[in-house]
């Protein structure tokens, strides 16, 4: 899959570069992620002809990510439980120990749950929609919802894509901590309303 980059042409203008994946400053991006024992970010740069220079940030590739994934229609999971395992559509990036909120229009954050290691039958649902289908199990059920209106008050979250993109979209990568900040949100309004 290419990478495309941005990136600034002698100071004068911005160009748009595509990279092959397999090109070898990439994978030397991804071996030194790979090998970076403080997990820790890091910045890998490339030299393009006629004095073009990228630098790109490259994550850890053992760390795992988060997604914030955005559903009309959620079949089976309207009824899941915490703890139990299922399958759901993901993006096709995510791998397995990446972390999903779901979330529907209208009703909010529902579930929490993480990808499974194991080899999920694929289902037409997820092809439809260009995803991925993979086993998860549910590690949060939140009563009641996080509506798009906390989302977007509080401060921890609402510099997040999804909230910048009002909810407009299949899958969102979640950025630094803000699935923790989503379970603060949740564990204010559990006190609140109890």
């Amino acid at each position: 899959m290419p990478l495309s980059l941005r990136a600034r042409d002698d100071d004068k203008f911005l160009r748009s570069v595509q990279l092959p994946s397999s090109s070898h400053d990439i994978r030397s991006c991804r071996e030194k992620s790979h090998n970076d024992t403080e997990g820790q970010p890091t910045k890998h740069q490339i030299a393009f002809p006629r004095n073009l220079t990228c630098t790109i940030d490259c994550a850890p590739m053992n760390e795992p990510k988060a997604w914030f994934l955005v559903a009309h229609d959620i079949l089976h999971l309207c009824d899941a439980k915490t703890g139990s395992a299922t399958w759901w559509c993901v993006p096709r990036l995510s791998a397995p120990g990446d972390k999903c909120v779901l979330y529907k229009p209208l009703r909010g954050i529902l579930l929490q749950f993480e990808i499974l290691p194991s080899a999920p039958v694929p289902q037409a649902f997820c092809n439809g929609f260009a995803m991925a289908t993979a086993n998860v199990k549910i590690q949060k059920v939140f009563e009641p919802p996080i509506t798009a209106k906390q989302l977007k008050a509080f401060p921890a979250i609402r510099r997040q894509e999804f909230v910048r993109r009002n909810f407009q979209g299949k899958a969102f990568p979640i950025q630094g901590d803000g699935v923790k900040a989503i379970l603060r949100l949740s564990n204010q309004k559990t006190r609140k309303t109890s």
